[in-house]
């Protein structure tokens, strides 16, 4: 019976202190998320930019013939999220930030959802 308890004591000990390090992980993975949505949101802003300003001048330079053999073109935007890990109970999981393409005629920065601080 002691020999039972001491194993379940040391298995309650082992699981604790891999839900510590696994908690203690979630905080730096997320913050990689947030950190790539942030960096999508600034690509596609920059994208959005480079079509409305400089690529009405690539136009002109080519129908004035002056352009080179290189090919200009405006970048694509990105579209990709993210991913939420799914496993977390629905009252504990953050919100997925929500990108979405500047449109190429219009340049305003692309609001990117903050997490919350425990996230």
């Amino acid at each position: 019976m002691r020999r039972r308890r001491g194993r379940r004591g040391r298995r309650h000990r082992l699981a604790r202190e891999l839900h510590g390090r696994l908690g203690r992980f979630v905080e730096p993975f997320a913050k990689v998320g947030r950190q790539l949505s942030s960096a999508t949101a600034a690509y596609n802003e920059a994208v959005g930019s480079f079509d409305s300003r400089v690529m009405p001048q690539v136009r002109r330079i080519e129908q004035a013939g002056a352009a080179s053999e290189r090919e200009v073109r405006a970048p694509d935007a990105v579209e990709i999220t993210a991913r939420a890990i799914a496993s977390q109970p629905q009252s504990e999981a953050p919100e997925r930030p929500r990108m979405r393409s500047v449109p190429p005629q219009q340049e305003h920065s692309v609001p990117v959802e903050r997490l919350p601080a425990g996230a």
